[in-house]
């Protein structure tokens, strides 16, 4: 999860979760807004998108049609330990400061992944 577009792919994790909240009409306009709202940053060129700057920097493209949405969580909180644990110092999520419990978080996670 170390590319630059980890913090789409958060984003489309923490959606899944939120799919299981909410009525399935609900949950469907709620990833493809995102998603379409990307895909329309990418065809612009919006300087203030990390996907559409991913895009044009490496000359990736990202398959929209082929993310999968892992997991959705209903709160700020429940997002901030999936970034802490998907976040590294090169990933899009970089320029988030995480809290200090995050990051002593993420480095007990890492160091029980090394154990399993």
């Amino acid at each position: 999860m170390g590319s630059p577009i980890s913090g789409l792919l958060a984003e489309l994790v923490l959606q899944e979760l939120e799919s299981t909240t909410f009525p399935k009409r609900e949950s469907e306009r709620m990833l493809g807004s995102p998603i379409h709202e990307h895909k329309l940053a990418v065809r612009r060129g919006d300087a203030f998108s990390q996907v559409a700057a991913h895009t044009y920097e490496t000359g990736h493209e990202f398959k929209f049609a082929a993310a999968k949405v892992i997991v959705h969580t209903g709160s700020k909180t429940s997002r901030g330990l999936i970034e802490a644990r998907a976040s590294v110092e090169n990933s899009a999520n970089r320029s988030i400061d995480l809290a200090p419990a995050y990051i002593t978080l993420r480095r007990h996670l890492r160091t029980a992944d090394t154990f399993d």
